[in-house]
């Protein structure tokens, strides 16, 4: 039947009528939409709007879809961005298929965000709070395209597995576990939402500071804390106490530690349903909860459980409008009725949990996986609420569990468990297997058993667990080979093998419980119920299509995963699995080796595509991927053999594999220097093949530091830490803070407990030393016995001062007891510091790969700092490991011991650094993920170096220095002569001295140079030990003395008191500081990779500096004081870099003229510095005006920038603007905030109107505004949602008020160009470079105009005067940026300059033979790209004509005719390729691809020439090159269309001659059937043979000319005619001398069926020389072995006739 149908054509606004069979199905539709109307794609879909909106299936026909004539149907693209909406406020954008059910664009939204179980996820929309039907597309429910869905956790079933090595996840648990504590969805005690409120506050804030949260009423107490105990009393102070325990817990540990504490809830993962049963007759309110694994009847008000049923005792259900009827089967009397209207809702949530029992168990075994993290396992908090839940599952038909479909009853309708799979318990009758998909159902079941040491396993056999393992392994290996036949004998084996592996776990759960519940042996069995899972899904894909790629690749993934978990159960079962930090340490350094291996490759890369010859470039090209093989093997093989690498056969076997890459890599050198390259590229490939060599080395040095689990050291660094950390308060903070007592001593108790559980253990396990450690231990329990009562004195009565001192002598000996025990047990410390050492460099290693990959995501400055870094931090790595094997060959060795305690500090500096890079480079990191790992990285790698310095200082024994002490003593000193010193001058008692004070002036010059080169060396002790700090402590303060001594003389050649006051004062804070900077060196000793501590050095040494400076300007120095005044002037500066400046419009030349001043300042300083420095003084003074002027310069730009200079003013956003100003002044102090927030929230939606209508006309030239008025107008959207939320809660802070604003700034400058804020926000930062780098020069200057023969100070004015240029580079580079049509000329440039290099590469790539047409034209034909040539030539054209005439137009005018004239040229080369590909003379498609390059490179040079030239056209030259380039591109093009015509003619001539020898060949093979031919009657058996062997060798030169040209094809054709036209004279001939009738008959069949087959190969090559494809070469080796069969033939029927032929 046909339906006559409207179509309307949404992208080109046009609706047509169509004619259709009703019986063609939607995708045939859109194809003859497509080829009718030429518009639309393969993204393009039909959907119906009307009665009710639907996409139509593909699959489907128009009769299913009941489509009636006059019909109208939209074909429009499927695609659309939905904004996904995070419970922590985040919102994503997402490209979606806008005809995919929710189930799959939730699927999709999972796999961006790296969400493992995307199936337990589910949409809801926000206005609602509902659940969408996961079975129906956006469109059919409603959903605009701006309205914003929330993504929330649906199901709890799959969270086990939790890394924290993958933050995304960790928050995502986190974020949806707070949301339900503090909204109080879950009970819990006082003590609980105290621990859980402490965890959020360190989450949010960091560690505790006294000086921050020490104030009453600093956090909101329901923000952290449930309503239940939000007002109880004293509740915040609770909270602040355990806060101030988790100081250094990171932000990701805390988060960890929150989730763990939700998990012991005993609401934990729980949705709660509202219902009503009948209790004595009457229906009384109760509570549902529904689990994963059961359905809970619960007490309305406590929640306490009243009765359990299991899922797997569920026959059946059925809701309905009010109620909802359960059926147990025989695990229950009568059926199960509740009432409520939730019926769907639950129906849903129970549906969907037994269709996730079948079908997803993913992520269960994490093991052996060479990327885990430390692992969680996780249940899910549930913070879904009963009345939101109410839509349906999917792929559920007719009410049914169907087990062959493992999919549930439809919601609504009921469903029923079969009894095949469901009745008896799950875990029973569903591991009855028949065939593949029951047997794999059945695996996914047993893994819930393993864990469960109750459960035991039904069916098993008792087996031994070796047995059980070889069995298993045979079983999975007939599995895999029967997996190409498939049907029974694969069905049969599927269910052997799970037949086994229910034996294997039974034989692992007994083992374990013979062995204490050994969990290594379930994990194990885990593993491998997981592996086999794979395999056998693995084993179905392969069945059902042998040659699948994917499925081949999934099946030896799943064949690898088997022998990973082998591995690790066997290292299990035998005792010798390695420990976590064995494990860590070389799944790090295999990645380590991947990393290097593919920078590597990534240097070779360009090398390899310069090559010019084609033969040495294709052997580097084999090697390369040889060595991209044998690194995955690598790789590979250290996620087998890792779990087990305690044994000699397995590390044997990683060192095999490691050597095998190391010999390739050997080899790949000289292939590359074969093909030439230049000693620079050389160079560079042999540092990164070093850098690999390394790599190698120390993974296989790790495989032979393994530590086996369950033999960790003890740990007695954790507690020493907090001992003395808490000690230290105690000791120097407890008199000020009084609350520190007990907490600390608390903590202190605990450690010790902790400490001497440890010293128990080493006592037993070392009887020569038991009895000294039970000593000591006793010797520490009674000095904390002391501690404790002095405590309590000390919080009593914390004004005594001798209480106090009490105090701080107990914990002081507290501290010494314990260490003492660890000087005894120092073979343990040093077992410590091996340990923690393998955690601190496994950590490093896997910074460093972090770091390399997020460096392809920064900017090049952070990149070249995060590779420099890693690099030096990666050759640090082998030194720490090498030095640990060195203590495992001797352990009692104390050279040893010293070499591994020198490698750790020398290890950590490196380490450390890269830390620091790694999160400064952080914010610079523009992928998320790559953003969120590279801080995780750092934040472990920060813990780990902070326990590894620890125990290197308790190994070394490194207490405090007495010199320290002394040097302290002596500031102390020279403070109270200071205050005498004070005191004489304010009662003007202070001597004064008349004559010239030149002489005092340069003794303090001298003084304070001085002090300032002891600074340094105190700096470096500090990142070394405290005992190195000593010394270099002595001298500062040595150093301070004397310049207090010379301002003392100076003071008294002063004219008054006032003057000697002043010098005098500061004289005293100098004296402060340089206390200051000495204990922040002692400080940084104990700890030297801490950032935090390191900072606060850096404050002090600043502050030290500051004071000096300001003595030094005191006194009457010439000059001194001018450049006091430039370094004043420039640090004012600084601070108002960040205000607005005036909008006058851009003043470039101005920025321009003041760095040219700035230069020749910079340089006239450095002259005088040189003559005489006394003269540098005007010179820094006119550097600080110039800056002033570059600082004026670029906020002017700036803000005319972000103001739409060159913009427009957007219509229709004033009015609802001015209004939403007007509430918010208002909102601050209304009494209804809430209805303030309503008006506001109705304005916006205005504004988002005004937007939209904007966008479609006014902006709609004007792609960069519409872009901001976009962001703008989401960022208004997401702060007025969260001022709502604000004010429904009473709490309208500044931070929401703040946003607010931000979002109307945005909204006012939206209407800029394409030269907006991101531009003038760089340019305002490279300004305060240049102000900062000119204040260090002015800083140096002032230093060495005090000590003018100081040859340090020059050398360091010179180092700072050379980062000038840099800065002012910068500046200039960033105002270029606000100009849109020449930064556009500059990146379109860079892109065609791409485009060449990918021309470059097709054609050497086409010379090689090496071009798949499928690839680069697929579904194209070669008319179409001719044609496409064409046009694409004439659009070039014009597009360099609107470029000529845009140079005198404006930025935006020259920024779009440079992306049109970019946009043609990209198109010219895509058809060029195409055509190339297709094409099938070489030197044609070489000719055709070179003056394609042509065209591009003078795009590119007119794109490089506009640039330069705009705004300068007046000038004749610049005009006249210009106009030379357009004629240029004229010409090029032409000369472009002309290779096109060429290269068809020459493809035309070519395959018109091979069709001329196939009509030869078939004209031939006629004439020797007609029944009077005769052939050659001089033939015999000898020439017939001889003629067979002129035919084989012409079918050698076919298949050779089909990859070589179209050239040697042609010559081999025609020789292959003449050849089959002898051959055939000769048979017919030849046949004719035997008077056998039977060998004349076979000589005729074999002739002319060797005719045939080269007419076959002929056919093949024609079309081989078009497409190099694997599929045409295959048709063409066929073809070849059939025409080489048949001539054998021929040979042998000539054998048969009168004196034989010989042989072929």
């Amino acid at each position: 039947m046909a339906l006559s149908l409207k179509i309307n054509l949404v992208s080109i606004g046009l609706t047509k009528t169509m004619r259709f069979n009703a019986d063609q199905s939607i995708s045939e539709v859109c194809k003859d939409i497509r080829e009718k109307t030429t518009s639309g794609g393969g993204d393009h879909g039909l959907f119906q709007a009307l009665p009710k909106p639907r996409w139509l299936k593909p699959e489907k026909t128009l009769k299913y879809y009941d489509l009636q004539s006059g019909n109208e149907l939209e074909y429009r693209k499927k695609h659309r961005q939905l904004k996904i909406k995070l419970l922590d406020d985040t919102i994503k954008t997402v490209l979606v298929d806008d005809s995919s059910d929710v189930s799959e664009i939730t699927d999709v939204i999972g796999k961006r965000m790296n969400i493992k179980n995307p199936e337990e996820f589910s949409l809801k929309v926000l206005t609602s709070n509902s659940w969408l039907n996961p079975a129906l597309t956006l469109t059919e429910q409603g959903i605009k395209e701006d309205d914003i869905l929330l993504l929330k956790k649906k199901f709890f079933f799959n969270d086990a597995n939790v890394d924290k090595s993958d933050p995304v996840q960790l928050h995502l648990l986190y974020v949806q576990s707070t949301d339900a504590i503090v909204s109080g969805d879950h009970p819990t005690s006082r003590s609980e939402a105290c621990d859980l409120a402490a965890l959020q506050l360190q989450v949010l804030y960091g560690d505790y500071n006294p000086q921050k949260h020490a104030k009453p009423g600093w956090f909101a107490i329901k923000d952290v804390c449930p309503p239940q105990h939000a007002k109880s009393k004293g509740v915040d102070k609770d909270i602040i106490k355990e806060y101030q325990k988790l100081i250094n817990t990171t932000e990701i540990n805390a988060k960890y530690k929150y989730i763990q504490l939700c998990r012991g809830l005993k609401t934990y993962g729980i949705t709660f349903f509202e219902i009503k049963t009948k209790v004595k007759k009457k229906l009384t309110p109760q509570l549902l909860g529904v689990t994963r694994h059961s359905l809970l009847q619960m007490d309305a008000d406590t929640k306490e459980v009243i009765k359990e049923y299991p899922l797997t005792h569920l026959k059946r259900w059925a809701p309905s409008a009010t109620s909802l009827s359960l059926d147990f089967g025989d695990y229950e009397d009568d059926y199960l009725t509740l009432s409520t209207p939730e019926g769907d809702a639950i129906s849903q949530l129970i549906a969907g949990y037994i269709d996730i029992i079948l079908k997803t168990r993913k992520d269960a075994a994490r093991v052996i996986e060479d990327d885990e993290g430390e692992s969680v396992e996780e249940e899910h908090l549930a913070p879904i609420r009963g009345h939101a839940v109410n839509t349906t599952t999917t792929n559920m038909v007719g009410g049914v569990w169907d087990p062959s479909m493992g999919q549930a009853g439809v919601p609504g309708v009921g469903g029923q468990v079969g009894d095949r799979m469901m009745g008896g318990g799950m875990h029973g009758n569903l591991l009855n297997a028949f065939d593949l998909g029951s047997a794999l159902q059945a695996c996914t079941a047993l893994i819930d058993q393993i864990m469960d040491p109750a459960m035991a396993v039904s069916g098993a056999e008792a087996v031994a667990l070796a047995q059980a393992m070889m069995a298993l392994g045979t079983a999975a290996g007939e599995v895999s080979a029967l997996a190409p036949e498939g049907g029974a004998p694969l069905d049969n084996a599927a269910v052997g093998l799970a037949q086994h592996l229910k034996n294997l776990i039974a034989a692992a759960k007994k083992n374990a419980a013979e062995n204490g519940d050994d969990v290594s042996l379930l994990d194990g069995a885990k593993a491998m119920s997981e592996a086999v899972r794979k395999l056998l899904h693995a084993a179905g894909l392969v069945a059902k299509d042998p040659n699948d790629p994917k499925a081949i690749e999934a099946l030896r993934a799943a064949q690898l995963a088997m022998k990973g978990a082998e591995a690790y159960l066997a290292a299990a079962a035998a005792g010798t699995l390695a420990d976590q930090a064995t494990q860590n340490l070389l799944n790090e350094s295999a990645k380590m080796v991947a990393a290097a291996i593919a920078a590597m490759l990534t240097e070779t890369d360009p090398l390899l595509r310069g090559m010019k010859d084609s033969r040495a470039q294709m052997d580097a090209f084999n090697k390369l991927k040889a060595a991209a093989g044998a690194a995955q093997r690598v790789c590979a093989t250290v996620t087998v053999v890792g779990p087990g690498i305690l044994d000699k056969g397995n590390q044997m076997t990683l060192q095999q594999k490691c050597q095998e890459l190391e010999r390739i890599l050997q080899a790949l050198l000289p292939a590359i220097a074969a093909g030439g390259c230049s000693p620079e590229q050389m160079e560079n490939l042999n540092a990164a093949a070093k850098r690999a060599m390394e790599a190698i080395a120390a993974l296989v040095t790790s495989s032979q530091l393994a530590g086996q689990r369950g033999h960790e050291p003890q740990d007695f660094i954790t507690p020493i830490q907090t001992i003395t950390k808490e000690v230290s308060k105690l000791t120097n903070e407890a008199k000020s803070q009084p609350s520190l007592i007990a907490p600390s001593t608390t903590s202190i108790t605990e450690a010790v407990q902790a400490l001497l559980k440890a010293t128990k253990v080493v006592a037993e396990q070392n009887p020569a030393l038991k009895e000294s450690l039970l000593n000591e231990a006793k010797a520490t329990i009674a000095a904390l016995n002391r501690l404790t009562e002095s405590s309590k004195k000390a919080s009593a009565n914390p004004q005594d001062t001798f209480t106090m001192q009490q105090l701080a002598t107990s914990s002081a000996n507290v501290e010494e007891a314990a260490k003492a025990i660890l000087k005894t047990a120092r073979a343990s410390v040093i077992d410590s510091v091996k340990y923690w050492a393998k955690n601190a460099t496994a950590a490093t290693t896997g910074l460093v790969a972090t770091s390399i990959g997020a460096s392809s995501s920064a900017d090049p400055t952070t990149r070249q700092n995060l590779c420099d870094n890693a690099a030096t931090a990666a050759s640090k790595i082998a030194v720490v490991l090498n030095a640990i094997q060195r203590c495992n060959d001797d352990p009692n060795d104390p050279n040893a011991q010293q070499a591994l305690l020198a490698a750790s500090k020398s290890f950590a500096h490196p380490s450390a650094t890269l830390v620091a890079t790694a999160k400064r480079a952080v914010p610079r990191v523009q992928d998320m993920t790559k953003k969120t790992s590279l801080h995780s990285a750092a934040d472990e790698v920060a813990q780990a170096l902070k326990n590894l310095m620890f125990a290197v200082q308790i190994a070394a024994d490194e207490g405090p220095s007495k010199e320290v002490t002394e040097a302290l003593e002596q500031l102390n000193f020279i403070s109270a002569d200071l205050d005498a010193a004070a005191f004489a001058a304010a009662s003007g008692a202070l001597p004064r001295i008349s004559g010239s004070p030149d002489m005092a002036i340069d003794l303090l010059a001298n003084s304070i140079a001085h002090l300032r080169t002891t600074i340094p060396p105190l700096e470096a002790a500090a990142h070394k030990s405290p005992k190195d700090v000593g010394n270099p402590a002595k001298n500062t303060s040595a150093a301070v003395y004397q310049v207090v001594n010379s301002a003392k003389t100076l003071a008294s050649y002063a004219a008054d008191s006032e003057a000697q006051k002043k010098i005098i004062q500061t004289c005293r804070g100098l004296v402060g500081a340089g206390q200051a900077v000495i204990d922040s060196a002692v400080d940084l000793s104990h700890a030297p990779n801490d950032a935090v501590l390191d900072e606060s050095l850096q404050d002090k040494k600043r502050e030290l500096e500051r004071l000096l400076n300001k003595l030094l300007s005191a006194s009457p120095q010439p000059g001194y004081k001018e450049i006091q005044e430039a370094m004043s002037r420039l640090e004012g500066l600084l601070s108002t870099l960040n205000q607005s400046g005036d909008n006058r419009g851009t003043s470039l030349q101005q920025l321009n003229d003041a760095c040219k001043s700035l230069g020749i300042a910079t340089s006239n300083t450095l002259t005088a510095s040189r003559i005489d420095a006394k003269q540098m003084a005007p010179h820094t003074k006119s550097a600080a005006e110039a800056v002033d002027d570059i600082v004026d310069a670029a906020k002017t730009a700036a803000a005319s920038s972000s103001s739409g200079g060159g913009g427009v003013t957007v219509q229709g956003l004033e009015g609802p603007i001015a209004k939403i100003q007007a509430e918010l002044k208002e909102i601050a102090n209304s009494p209804d905030k809430v209805h303030n927030a309503t008006v506001i929230a109705k304005l916006t939606s205005e504004v988002v109107a005004a937007s939209k209508k904007a966008c479609q006309s006014q902006l709609r030239d004007k792609p960069q505004a519409r872009r901001n008025l976009i962001l703008a107008n989401e960022k208004l959207t997401n702060a007025t949602a969260a001022l709502a939320r604000g004010a429904k809660n009473g709490n309208i802070s500044p931070i929401l008020m703040q946003n607010m604003q931000d979002a109307i700034r945005s909204l006012n400058n939206a209407g800029a160009s394409s030269s907006g804020g991101n531009n003038a926000a760089t340019l305002v930062d490279a300004t305060r470079n240049v102000a900062e780098a000119t204040l260090k020069l002015v800083n140096a200057a002032s230093e060495l105009s005090g000590n003018p023969k100081d040859s340090a100070l020059q050398v360091k004015l010179s180092s700072a005067a050379k980062a000038i240029p840099n800065s002012i580079n910068s500046v200039q580079t960033a105002a270029l940026q606000l100009l849109p049509g020449m930064r556009e000329c500059e990146e379109s440039g860079i892109y065609i300059g791409k485009i060449i290099a990918d021309l470059d590469a097709f054609a050497l790539f086409a010379a090689a033979g090496q071009v798949d047409p499928e690839e680069i034209a697929p579904g194209k034909n070669y008319e179409d790209c001719q044609n496409g040539i064409h046009s694409s030539g004439q659009e070039l054209k014009n597009a360099s004509e609107a470029f000529r005439a845009a140079m005198r137009g404006s930025q935006d005018d020259l920024a779009n005719a440079a992306r049109d004239l970019t946009r043609a040229a990209a198109d010219l080369a895509t058809y060029s390729k195409a055509t190339g590909a297709l094409g099938a003379d070489k030197n044609a498609q070489s000719a055709l691809i070179e003056a394609c390059i042509n065209c591009e490179s003078e795009v590119q040079a007119i794109l490089v020439k506009g640039k330069d030239a705009y705004g300068n056209m007046s000038d004749r030259n610049r005009e006249t090159e210009i106009n030379n380039l357009v004629n240029s591109i004229n010409n090029v093009v032409d000369d472009m269309n002309a290779a096109a015509e060429k290269a068809a003619a020459e493809s035309a001539r070519g395959i018109m001659e091979i069709d001329k020898a196939i009509r030869q060949i078939q004209e031939s093979t006629n004439a020797y059937k007609q029944p009077g031919y005769k052939g050659n009657t001089n033939a015999d058996a000898t020439s017939l043979v001889q003629s067979a062997r002129v035919v084989a060798a012409s079918t050698g030169d076919l298949v050779v000319g089909a990859q070589n040209g179209q050239e040697e094809l042609v010559a081999a054709a025609m020789k292959a005619a003449q050849g089959v036209r002898t051959l055939l004279e000769e048979g017919k001939g030849g046949g004719a001398t035997s008077d056998d009738p039977q060998v004349r008959a076979r000589v005729d069949e074999a002739c002319l069926k060797s005719a045939a087959g080269v007419n076959k190969l002929l056919a093949a090559a024609k079309a081989g020389s078009k497409s190099q494809s694997l599929q045409s070469q295959v048709a063409i080796s066929t073809a070849a072995r059939e025409c080489a069969d048949q001539l054998q033939e021929v040979v042998a029927a000539a054998n048969k006739l009168p004196g034989g032929g010989g042989r072929l």
